[in-house]
């Protein structure tokens, strides 16, 4: 790192450890410190977000939301209708659900169950298949399917799986991890006190981003509120909804991350007021308008 860049870190690093900072400051570190982070997965894709917070068509959480997009298209067109999945016939998305597939169910499951990692998986199923792409279609290479195949199909078919893209423990984590393989002079502790103001900047700033899924449709990253199961806490989460181009007036939300931020500490009171039934009453609160005020909590802009 250069060192006017590993001077503007430093101040950074300062005012973070001195609660004298905003979301300005938290943009200048990710951003700073993006290209040295190509291991730690959470970072980056926060990193990412801030250096292209309009439109995104790549990183783990646009991945995600393919997934989840394609998993919802399967049981729609498959699973409620029991229609005959034809390998010699099949659309690509379907190939790009299994793929997706291979690459997010767990290692040692798919060792033990499957024989091969995910990522041996990945290159086993494409060299299967050949694609069509003027007909939207990719076709089983062999004249007959082994019974090894047919398992791996249906395996990786009827495994539904929805998970947060990643965490903000991570996502801390993974910034101290880098910042002391960079040899920056920090207190773990200090930094520690401010990871929940940490967390809030970054939501408000990953708040409103389109992604581009895999089909080309678009998919929106929005601050709302979740109720726990069996509780009656609220906390501040970011969900992705998106609609379906495939059953019309559809469309669903998940949880893309969640964080351990109460609503009653984080949220402008006026805004807990005005939404105190919706609160109460509904699993999912969508929040928006919003801005850091200088109580550093979410508020309204006035329309």
């Amino acid at each position: 790192m250069k060192l006017g860049e590993r001077k503007k870190v430093e101040k950074v690093i300062q005012r973070i450890q001195s609660n004298a900072f905003d979301e300005i400051d938290i943009d200048t570190l990710f951003t700073k410190l993006r290209e040295y982070a190509p291991t730690y997965s959470s970072f980056k894709e926060v990193s990412h977000y801030l250096a292209h917070n309009r439109e995104r068509d790549q990183g783990i959480t646009r991945d995600e939301l393919s997934s989840f997009w394609l998993t919802i298209r399967f049981y729609k067109e498959y699973y409620e209708t029991k229609r005959h999945i034809d390998i010699y016939n099949l659309p690509i998305w379907v190939k790009k659900f299994i793929l997706f597939q291979a690459e997010r169910l767990d290692n040692e499951t798919l060792k033990s169950e499957l024989g091969m990692s995910g990522r041996r998986l990945t290159d086993y199923i494409k060299s299967k298949f050949k694609d069509y792409k003027v007909e939207g279609i990719t076709k089983y290479k062999k004249s007959s399917v082994s019974d090894k195949d047919v398992k791996i199909i249906n395996y990786l078919l009827m495994k539904i799986l929805v998970k947060p893209a990643f965490t903000m423990e991570e996502v801390f984590e993974e910034l101290t991890a880098i910042l002391e393989k960079l040899s920056f002079d920090f207190n773990t502790n200090l930094l520690s006190e401010q990871r929940d103001k940490i967390s809030l900047c970054i939501m408000h700033m990953i708040d409103n981003t389109i992604f581009i899924l895999s089909d080309g449709s678009k998919a929106k990253c929005n601050i709302t509120s979740e109720k726990l199961p069996n509780t009656e806490e609220n906390y501040l989460c970011m969900s992705g909804s998106m609609e379906f181009t495939f059953e019309e007036s559809s469309g669903i939300s998940f949880v893309l991350f969640n964080t351990k931020l109460k609503i009653e500490d984080w949220l402008d009171p006026m805004i807990l007021k005005e939404q105190q039934k919706d609160f109460e009453k509904y699993q999912t609160v969508y929040l928006m308008n919003l801005y850091i005020n200088s109580q550093f909590k979410l508020a309204r802009h006035e329309e």
